[in-house]
């Protein structure tokens, strides 16, 4: 169905919409790309590669699939597989101080100018001219050293 641009679609059309992706989202999935077939098929996979190497297992997937699949692709999808099983069965740990910095940083950048960083840096105090042992104010740049080295 082809529906010219600039055509303005009813509540209906959303309706319809709606309904239809859930409807799809029911179905199981029947295509997948070589990395999610990988995926799907990790335990099995880790299971060939105790006895066999990964040459064989990616001439083994790529003669009963009927795709081509080399080692050096079948290597890769393994680490990643294998990274996101380990990602998906880490128990919740407690933040690091280096995420609890960055998050108190986040929640900061939305305060107000008076308590952002640089203004904090611009509010310290700035330290005195005055020479704290005889109490004189050190000699200017312009002033009495530029005497001294022109003499």
């Amino acid at each position: 169905m082809n529906i010219p641009r600039g055509t303005t679609l009813t509540l209906e059309s959303v309706q319809t919409l709606n309904e239809s992706m859930e409807s799809l989202s029911n179905q199981p999935k029947t295509v997948y790309t070589i990395r999610e077939l990988i995926t799907e098929g990790y335990e099995g996979i880790e299971k060939a590669l105790k006895r066999h190497s990964y040459k064989v297992v990616a001439e083994k997937i790529s003669e009963d699939l009927k795709i081509t699949l080399s080692e050096g692709t079948l290597k890769k999808y393994v680490s990643d597989a294998r990274k996101n099983q380990e990602e998906d069965s880490k128990p919740t740990t407690p933040a690091t101080k280096k995420q609890k910095r960055k998050e108190k940083i986040e929640t900061n950048a939305g305060t107000s100018e008076e308590q952002q960083p640089n203004d904090l840096i611009n509010n310290l105090e700035k330290p005195s001219k005055v020479n704290k042992v005889d109490g004189k104010s050190p000699p200017s740049a312009n002033g009495e050293t530029a005497k001294r080295f022109s003499e």
